[in-house]
C-alpha cells in the first residue's frame, strides 16, 4: 500500500515539473515572436525556427542574429480600442 501512494506522489511531482516546464517554453515561444515582430523580423518564422532546433540552439542564434533596439520603436503601452 505504501508503494502505491509513494508512486502517486511520484507521478504527482514529475506531471507538476513537466507542466511547469512547457508552460516556461511557451512562455518563450511568444517572446521570441513578441519581440521579432517588434523588431520587424517576421515573428512566425522565428517561432518556427526555435521550435525545431529544440529551444536552445534556436534562442542563441536568434539572440545573435536580431536586430539592435536602436533600430525599433519599442511601445510599452498600447493604446486600447474601446
Amino acid at each position: 500500500m505504501s508503494d502505491f501512494i509513494i508512486g502517486i506522489i511520484g507521478i504527482s511531482i514529475i506531471s507538476i515539473i513537466v507542466i511547469t516546464i512547457l508552460f516556461g517554453l511557451v512562455k518563450l515561444e511568444l517572446w521570441v515572436y513578441n519581440d521579432a515582430n517588434r523588431r520587424n523580423m517576421k515573428g512566425s518564422f522565428w517561432i518556427f525556427f526555435v521550435f525545431i532546433t529544440l529551444f536552445v540552439p534556436g534562442i542563441l542564434v536568434y539572440l545573435a542574429i536580431r536586430k539592435s533596439a536602436s533600430r525599433f520603436k519599442y511601445n510599452r503601452f498600447k493604446k486600447n480600442s474601446f
